[in-house]
Order: structure tokens, then C-alpha cells, then sequence
């Protein structure tokens, strides 16, 4: 029995990833590194240390981590400024839907608090979520399932009593670690491989017609 809904934010709350990743590869065509948005999308899921640590690896950047996360920081803001932040169709029904089944809510996003409470404020949605859970609150990034145990442990209910909707192959990936079921949702504008997750769907109506 489900008891428990863990929802990843980036990709499903709102279609922010496309926002992060354009912004990203301007980012790093400023210092003539030139990469495809399919390309960085691998990163998708990952907390920005572990982001930073990766670009780091496989393009020549000529920085510390922490130089090029705030680069990334810097560079999202400004494109979060042009930008209007709005809920995924159907979210806010869906989340309501949860609270009429006596479900608990929780977010276990990978992204820094501030971009959360950013989020959460902008849709309207902070009373929504019983917990939440973010990545400077663990040590280890997505695939890694630490984040999706850390909220089931805070919520006081078991993994196999949790669902996680998740849109990225990391995330997919730490939600069957963590030995949850996993809906992978196909809704954002970057699409990605969710064959991993236990069910996948394009929409919340679909959820909330099962």
C-alpha cells in the first residue's frame, strides 16, 4: 500500500531542466566549450557539486568545482530572471487528490534550498508538501538513493511503502535503489530515458487515473 509520494521537483513540478540546461551550454560555449543540450543532459538529477565534478572530467575547464558551480549558479539566475516559472498541467490537482487519499508529500529534489523555496513560492504550492527533503541535506547525489531514504525515514514510513515520480534516469535510478516503485514522468520539454521506471506516464491525469 502506498502511503507516501516522492516527487524529484526539476522536470516535474515545473519544466525547469530546459531553463537549467540552456543555460548551461551558453555557460560553456562563453568558455569555448561547445556541447548539445541531449548531450548535457546527462547531468539531469545530479546535485551541483556532482554536476560541476563531472563537466570538470569530460570537457577542458580550467576550474575548481566550486569555481564552476558558481559560474552555473550565476548563469541559471539569470536565466530563471527571463523566465516564467509555472506548475506542471495538472500538478495542482493532482497534489490535491494525494491530500483527499491521505498520502503524504514530500519533495527530494537534488537542487540547492534557496531554488526550492524559490520554486515552492513562485507556484504556490509550499503547504503542500509535508517534507522536504534537498541535496545540500545529503552526501550523496542522484542515482545514489540516500535522498529518497533520508525522506521515507523522515516521513516514518517504509521504502516499499513510497511511489517516486521522477523524469531523469539518475532519479529513476536512486528511486529503484532505494527499493521504491517508481513512476518515470515523460512531461518536460527534455526527454529522457525512463524505460527503468515501473510505469511511465506523460501527464498527472494519467496518475490520478489509475
Amino acid at each position: 500500500m502506498i502511503k507516501a509520494v516522492l516527487f524529484d521537483m526539476d522536470g516535474v513540478l515545473l519544466d525547469s531542466e530546459w531553463i537549467y540546461l540552456h543555460s548551461l551550454k551558453s555557460l560553456l560555449a562563453r568558455l569555448n566549450v561547445y556541447a548539445e543540450i541531449d548531450e548535457l543532459a546527462v547531468v539531469v538529477g545530479m546535485k551541483m557539486d556532482a554536476i560541476s565534478n563531472y563537466l570538470i572530467a569530460h570537457y577542458p575547464l580550467p576550474y575548481k568545482a566550486e569555481e564552476l558551480s558558481a559560474l552555473q549558479d550565476e548563469a541559471f539566475d539569470c536565466e530563471v530572471a527571463k523566465s516564467v516559472l509555472e506548475p506542471m498541467p495538472g500538478l495542482l490537482s493532482f497534489l490535491e487528490f494525494l491530500k483527499r487519499k491521505n498520502i503524504r508529500i514530500a519533495l527530494a529534489s537534488s537542487s540547492e534550498q534557496g531554488w526550492i523555496n524559490q520554486v515552492l513560492t513562485a507556484l504556490h504550492i509550499e503547504a503542500a508538501f509535508d517534507l522536504v527533503v534537498s541535496g545540500e541535506m545529503v552526501s550523496h547525489s542522484k542515482p545514489h538513493p540516500e535522498i529518497f531514504q533520508k525522506a521515507a525515514e523522515q516521513l516514518g514510513v517504509e521504502t516499499d511503502e513510497c511511489l517516486v515520480i521522477e523524469d531523469s534516469v539518475n532519479g529513476i535510478n536512486a528511486g529503484k535503489a532505494a527499493g521504491m516503485r517508481v513512476i518515470g514522468y515523460k512531461g518536460s520539454k527534455i526527454i529522457q530515458d525512463t524505460s527503468k521506471a515501473d510505469l511511465e506516464v506523460h501527464s498527472f491525469q494519467e496518475l490520478m487515473n489509475l
